[in-house]
């Protein structure tokens, strides 16, 4: 087999621009909120436009024993396209009269009619809170407020007549695939908007025009496109002695899923951080703004628009690897050349272990929902968590190849919809075992089993604990530590650890077959080789002023450890002008740069340029330099910009400086 090897200069900024953080998990559906300028569009002279009867469509939940309701009514419409929201697909929606839609709940293989809106759960700002099962789910609300729908009869009381319209029709061509663009669409128009005033008398005069937009996807790969919120006139009331007071304040905007994986907070996206300056899908998993005044856009011809991510949904197995989605169609490894479906063999590679150990090394979770990337990457099926009522997180303990169907535990008795509220996490011995299967070791994945020891009998212990061996200073303020094991290791092993300085490498024993990443304060390393406790697994190369170093949060093979402290002792500082050292000047560097190397024995020496995934960019020097003051001259004007590393190896010493390319 050959030999994996990957090393990874990983910086955090870097590691951010990958990796979300998981507060919500519609949130891992939409890539952003933008504003699109476009004309308020009204859709009556589009053909195939069904006006919903208010005495007929507009009914309770559910309907089986539904009545008429002018103020909370559903109607239950087709969508004409297949919709995937919130991990399940959808063909039909439930309009309602308070400004919002919802797909429903899918629950024992159906889709579930939304709840009834109780009195105590018509203020929109429930919304934000993850309340019971009183209240709607897989939400999309342009202007989620108390709204009621005013019928014929309702004019002779001087009341804007109501329609609530929709339609699904053909917009244009996508450019950029040659589709056609079919858009469903559902418009409230004069809608009487928050109805009643601080006495609770109606607002006649309360009107508002705006609708929702629904786009199937043009990704070949996904049936999930944008959203759209648009928004017309208010007003408009011109009847005698009404005024023209509209209430605009107070409406919920945005899409709202289930629960999040943590807290109280229901999983939304509030569209009203649309002109957050940062990461706007950030700045929305946490908003609890609402509406104040009209349009909740800024402008009549301002639409707000949530961008779809595209993502595949793929849950053959829970634990089987694919933790980049390789597999899925369009994927890299989805079919071999000859069309055939490529097998797990295939699909299951090494940067599967790089993304979760990414996630370690940078601490931003995977995404933690079925169907995502933890889900997929919790090989060893001991992952699975849920919150209970108190809001506590509780582990599942045993491990199983169903998710859902043996929550037989007085622990999970509260879990109400285990597709949607049990959550996965994966380690970076879940790294290990993927590793195990790419050595051969590990006969498939998902893999349930406990690891025993492999190999042959020998009265050595078994390892379950790093050792820090005697540090070696290889620059100015530059130590290497050394990590051994405290016994023999034959199997999967994975390896965790921060330190308090600066680490500029970790360098690998060739010898051993491993992956490792790291960011400035945080190592993970992942093996599968036969290791004694006489022989370092790898170096960790650590810049400090201090007169310590602090090894903490020390994991091996998912077990928390004991931290360690380093002294530095005086003695092995004395000199710094017997030391080598490398300058890169000027750094930043836009076209040329020069290396100045300190070097204090003759000998042979190699000097690499690498990217931050450990790629060789370039080879600067490989032959002798004589000790003294040496320079290399180099050019990065055909490389990107962004971060990279020099590397000099020689007389069993190694120096690695970041170099910024501008």
């Amino acid at each position: 087999m050959k030999n994996i090897k990957l090393i990874l200069f990983v910086t955090l900024i870097a590691c951010i621009a990958l990796f979300n953080d998981v507060n919500a998990q519609v949130s891992t559906e939409f890539s952003n909120i933008i504003i699109v300028q476009s004309d308020y569009q009204e859709i009556d002279n589009i053909t195939g436009v069904r006006v919903l009867n208010e005495e007929v469509d507009f009914v309770d939940m559910p309907k089986t024993s539904g009545s008429i309701n002018l103020d909370d009514g559903y109607a239950e419409v087709p969508l004409n396209f297949d919709y995937d929201f919130n991990g399940e697909t959808y063909s039909k929606i439930f309009i309602n009269i308070n400004g919002f839609v919802t797909f429903g709940e899918w629950k024992d293989g159906r889709v579930n009619e939304p709840p009834l809106m109780s009195d105590r759960l018509r203020e929109p700002a429930h919304a934000f809170f993850e309340d019971d099962n009183s209240y709607p789910v897989n939400v999309i609300a342009p202007f989620w407020g108390d709204h009621f729908l005013r019928n014929d009869a309702a004019s002779f009381n001087q009341f804007l007549h109501t329609e609530i319209a929709y339609v699904t029709f053909t917009e244009g061509v996508d450019p950029v695939t040659g589709k056609d663009i079919e858009v469903f669409v559902v418009e409230w128009k004069n809608l009487n908007i928050n109805y009643k005033d601080e006495l609770g008398a109606p607002v006649k005069s309360s009107v508002a025009n705006f609708q929702l937009r629904i786009y199937k996807s043009l990704d070949a790969f996904s049936l999930q496109g944008d959203i759209e919120f648009c928004y017309g006139y208010v007003g408009g009331n011109d009847a005698p002695g009404i005024g023209t007071d509209v209430i605009t304040y107070g409406a919920v905007v945005g899409i709202k899923g289930y629960k999040q994986a943590n807290g109280d907070d229901a999983d939304f996206l509030n569209a009203l951080a649309f002109d957050q300056p940062m990461n706007v899908i950030d700045s929305a998993r946490v908003s609890k703004e609402r509406t104040v005044n009209w349009t909740p856009s800024g402008y009549n011809n301002y639409r707000i628009r949530f961008i779809s991510a595209g993502k595949t949904k793929e849950a053959d197995w829970w634990g089987d690897g694919d933790v980049d989605f390789s597999k899925v169609l369009g994927g890299k490894h989805h079919n071999l050349n000859d069309g055939t479906p490529a097998t797990q063999c295939f699909w299951v590679t090494a940067n599967d272990a790089r993304v979760i150990m990414n996630a370690i090394a940078t601490e931003i979770p995977l995404e933690p929902t079925i169907e995502r990337s933890a889900y997929h990457g919790d090989v060893d099926h001991d992952g699975r968590y849920f919150y209970n009522i108190s809001n506590e997180k509780v582990k599942i303990p045993w491990k199983s190849e169903k998710y859902n169907e043996d929550l037989d535990n007085e622990e999970t008795k509260d879990i109400t919809n285990p597709k949607q509220h049990i959550f996965y996490e994966v380690t970076s011995y879940d790294a290990a075992l993927i590793f195990s299967y790419l050595s051969v070791n590990v006969p498939q994945l998902p893999w349930l089993l406990d690891f025993d020891a492999r190999g042959k009998v020998t009265n050595e212990a078994i390892a379950n604990d790093i050792v820090i061996g005697e540090y070696t200073k290889v620059a100015n303020n530059v130590y290497q530590l050394p990590v051994y094991l405290n016994g023999t290791s034959n199997g999967p092993l994975a390896i965790e650890l921060k330190v308090d300085g600066t680490i500029e490498s970790v360098i690998e024993n060739d010898d051993i077959n491993m992956l490792s990443t790291f960011t400035p304060n945080k190592v993970v390393v992942v093996t599968d080789n036969n290791i004694d406790n006489e022989t370092p697994v790898f170096y960790v190369n650590v810049r400090t002023n201090n007169e310590t170093i602090n090894v903490s949060d020390v994991v091996f093979n998912k077990v928390s450890k004991e931290d360690y402290t380093v002294a530095l002792a005086n003695t092995n500082i004395d000199n710094d002008n017997e030391l080598p050292f490398m300058l890169v000047n000027p750094n930043p560097v836009k076209e040329n740069g020069v290396i100045s190397m300190n070097i204090v024995t003759d000998g042979n020496y190699k000097v690499s340029l690498y990217d931050m995934t450990g790629r060789v960019i370039s080879e600067l020097h490989s032959g002798r330099l004589n000790a003294g003051n040496n320079k290399i001259n180099f050019n990065v004007s055909n490389l990107n910009h962004g971060v990279y590393f020099i590397k000099a190896e020689g007389n069993n010493n190694i120096e690695t400086c970041k170099v910024v390319v501008e």
